[in-house]
């Protein structure tokens, strides 16, 4: 991962490379979108959005791919629509070959909405 001194989620977009630039403004649309109100920061060097005070989701930059991290639940129960990403127990990787997969975003980020 790139390592992040950011402030904030602007200047962590803003910090990566143009092609990324878009892909992880975008991405942060659909989160917002899913749910408005949750509120940014940086954790762990990475953007951060809670809910209810909450870890809502993160996602950060990495050498070959986008770690999108809605925790463990949400990727579980969508387990099979996530198959042909690579993803862990709380992680799923999204390589920067291919788009951003939109609907999948939002259903796992409103599943971890619902659960808090």
């Amino acid at each position: 991962m790139k390592e992040s001194l950011a402030k904030n989620i602007d200047e962590f977009i803003l910090s990566q490379t143009p092609d990324l630039v878009e892909k992880l403004s975008i991405l942060r649309n659909v989160i917002k979108e899913v749910c408005p109100e949750a509120e940014e920061s940086i954790s762990y060097m990475m953007p951060a959005f809670k809910y209810k005070k909450k870890p809502l989701c993160y996602f950060g930059v990495f050498k070959t791919h986008i770690g999108f991290f809605p925790t463990a639940a949400p990727i579980a129960f969508y387990q099979k629509e996530l198959k042909d990403l690579k993803c862990s127990k709380g992680t799923v990787q999204i390589p920067f070959s291919i788009d951003l997969p939109l609907e999948l975003i939002k259903k796992l980020v409103a599943y971890r909405m619902n659960s808090i």
